[in-house]
């Protein structure tokens, strides 16, 4: 399995998270610090959206980043412009491929092979790098998956980008389509767009990748439309733990740039969530706290400081033990309510 290219899309369909609008400082910070941790490319917004948003992405390309900027358009002539305006060499175009997506916007499948062949022809002649995005690929048939990708392939585009848009797929489905369009057009690069509305995000993109797919789209905390997009800290470490995979991100610092785009979104972090959750490594059952004290991974799969956590967090509560107080030098006489969980918090090293 190849080690995939992080596609990181805060910028853009991150900021489509309802009610989040970063500013032009936020955009640019997060940007430098997602370059920072390893990022391969950063899709920096969609140009048509009007000249704030150019100007955006203009200062972003200024800073001159080891990662590649791109922006993400509809397959029209008029946002290629727009794109062509912020200086980028890199554009990804989304089409639509389901029928549902294609009677929603009034225009038939015919429509939508013309456009693409147009589009594609123009984007070549002007920009370095031109991906496709098969938009709404699971609800589509295999069959037009593969005669969309003829049509790219014709064209001189150089990704392909299947997206899940409304986060339907499962794993299974994921690997029998990925395997086979694999096979059938062998040459050309795959990459995984998810969404997270039944909760399979990452496991659908891990999938993806073992599967073929050599890039893979995340956005920072999961952020995106109704439930999100695949969550950058999650993917990794399930690609570093589960498949033994040196990504090439600095882990270290997952915690601190999650901290930094919630900040920016105002958009809370679940105490619970995995990976940047503040609360994932704390511990009140006895027998967990006992395991630990001896072998910090006893009960839990990496140590916090991995990913730029705290230390472990004990917690005095109904299921800590007296071995265990004993062992912190607490007693139970100093706790009358113990049922009540956090009554008192402990650390160890």
């Amino acid at each position: 399995m190849n080690k995939p290219h992080f596609i990181d899309s805060t910028l853009r369909d991150g900021e489509q998270t309802p009610g989040v609008c970063f500013s032009r400082k936020q955009k640019l910070d997060i940007a430098q610090r997602l370059d920072e941790i390893g990022i391969s490319e950063i899709e920096a917004g969609t140009p048509i959206m009007g000249e704030t948003v150019q100007k955006d992405i203009q200062s972003i390309m200024a800073l001159h980043l080891h990662a590649n900027i791109s922006v993400w358009c509809r397959a029209r002539i008029e946002d290629l412009h727009a794109a062509e305006k912020c200086g980028v060499k890199n554009v990804h175009i989304a089409l639509p491929a389901s029928d549902r997506l294609l009677s929603s916007m009034g225009v038939d499948f015919t429509w939508l092979c013309e456009q693409a062949t147009n589009v594609f022809t123009h984007a070549a002649s002007r920009f370095s790098y031109v991906s496709c995005g098969l938009m709404d690929a699971s609800r589509c048939s295999l069959d037009r998956l593969k005669v969309l990708i003829q049509y790219a392939e014709r064209s001189a585009v150089k990704r392909i980008r299947l997206a899940d848009t409304v986060g339907i797929w499962n794993p299974a489905q994921v690997r029998e389509v990925f395997l086979d369009i694999r096979k059938t057009h062998p040459l050309m690069p795959l990459g995984f767009h998810g969404h997270n509305d039944l909760g399979m995000a990452t496991a659908n993109a891990l999938t993806a990748i073992q599967s073929g797919a050599t890039y893979v789209d995340v956005t920072v905390n999961g952020l995106g439309d109704r439930a999100g997009n695949v969550p950058l800290a999650e993917l990794v470490m399930a690609l570093e733990l589960s498949e033994k995979m040196n990504t090439g991100i600095r882990t270290a610092f997952l915690a601190s740039l999650s901290h930094q785009v919630s900040a920016a979104s105002k958009v809370g972090i679940s105490p619970d969530k995995p990976v940047v959750g503040e609360r994932i490594f704390s511990h009140e059952s006895g027998i967990h706290v006992k395991a630990l004290l001896k072998d910090r991974t006893s009960f839990q799969p990496y140590l916090p400081e991995c990913v730029g956590q705290p230390s472990e967090r004990i917690v005095i509560g109904s299921h800590s033990s007296p071995s265990m107080l004993r062992h912190l030098q607490l007693y139970p006489q100093d706790f009358p309510t113990l049922q009540n969980p956090l009554t008192r918090r402990g650390t160890y090293a």
